[in-house]
């Protein structure tokens, strides 16, 4: 997407597509946008030395996660370096002999500062015009394809996968989409798309990663809520690989036991988050059987569903960075056996438990 006054011209102004394959490494960069892009492109640049200002028109960054990971991870942001500026519009760029001078907003009064990059994050449209899309019967919404739970289009035939379908604008979701759409075609019944139990991760540093909704959503949902939870501090693991600020916080249904959401930042969380993901899918009320199983960085936010600091899901992070390998996690015959369907793990023998590893199996 792209704003009046901030159109991307290659040069001086980028776009995402740009900013992958630079000409040159920025000086000092200004980021228009917090969002996944934005935060990503932000960090990566001010980690290779940019001098980065990130402003953002929402009152807090990276805007979609929960507000308590949001400030967590403006908190180490700022500690690197970057420049984070909340609440802030850039109303206007003026380009010239190599710089652009960015006409930025905030409580009514406008200053100016001068970059010699600047990165638009502002979103994404979908390419929808001139296919005649309308003409066929497809609904069009904000430039999105409207689709049913299948990527159905409205339209005998017709599918729309990944972005132009809509968010959550991620790889991971298109993928699935498009192996989803292909099963269809080949006559199988594969299952629908749930887009509330796609996780979301951004690739900063901190990573962030959720899935679910955030303790603001449930509240607003009407939910009673018990919220969990752990610092990264307080795992030794994190703190060997000298990682230790992070933060997972957890958010369940009082009443039914619920998970609600998951909400992580820190290093590696991208991979963690999927522990959530499955046991939020499979699990339900019951997500909590998963333990005390096995020493997680995610075994505090436990306390918030049953009042105890305990382990109860998730896969050990990724060792050290030279071998990598899984730990087993060990789930209670009761809780497999509630699975609908069952977990396939590859062929794992199952006695009392379950469990898989990576270059190992352990019963």
């Amino acid at each position: 997407r792209e704003l009046p006054g901030l159109e991307a011209d290659g040069d001086l102004v980028w776009t995402y597509k740009h900013a992958l394959t630079p000409k040159r490494m920025p000086k000092k960069l200004l980021v228009i946008g917090s969002g996944a892009i934005g935060i990503e492109f932000a960090s990566f640049y001010n980690t290779l030395g940019a001098d980065t200002t990130v402003v953002e028109v929402m009152d807090r960054v990276l805007p979609v996660e929960d507000a308590e990971i949001s400030k967590f991870a403006k908190k180490q942001f700022e500690k690197q370096g970057m420049k984070i500026r909340e609440k802030t519009m850039v109303k206007k760029l003026d380009r010239g002999n190599g710089k652009v001078v960015a006409h930025i907003e905030a409580n009514g009064k406008v200053t100016t500062e001068e970059f010699d990059t600047v990165i638009s994050a502002v979103g994404i449209v979908g390419n929808v015009e001139n296919l005649g899309l309308e003409a066929l019967g497809v609904q069009i919404d904000r430039t999105h394809v409207v689709t049913d739970e299948y990527c159905r289009a409205g339209v005998d035939g017709l599918f729309a996968i990944g972005d132009i379908a809509g968010a959550p604008w991620l790889a991971h979701k298109a993928s699935h989409e498009g192996v989803m759409v292909a099963e269809l075609i080949a006559g199988q019944k594969p299952h629908p798309i749930k887009p509330n139990s796609i996780a979301g991760c951004t690739y900063c540093h901190p990573e962030v990663a959720s899935v679910g909704i955030s303790e603001e959503k449930a509240k607003e949902a009407g939910f009673k809520i018990k919220v969990g939870r752990f610092p990264f501090i307080g795992n030794g693991k994190a703190i060997a690989l000298g990682e230790p600020e992070g933060l997972v916080k957890t958010v369940f249904d009082e009443k039914t036991g619920e998970l609600l959401g998951a909400h992580m930042v820190g290093a590696e969380v991208t991979e963690m988050i999927q522990g959530y993901v499955v046991g939020r899918d499979r699990l339900g009320p019951r997500f909590e059987e998963c333990g005390p199983s096995t020493r997680v960085i995610v075994h505090g936010p436990g306390a918030g569903r049953s009042g105890r600091s305990e382990a109860f899901a998730g896969r050990e992070p990724v060792a050290s960075r030279g071998r990598q390998r899984s730990r087993a996690v060990r789930v209670p015959a009761s809780v497999h056996s509630a699975m609908k369907p069952p977990l396939d793990l590859g062929g794992a023998p199952i006695e009392a438990g379950i469990g898989v590893t990576s270059g190992e199996r352990r019963g």
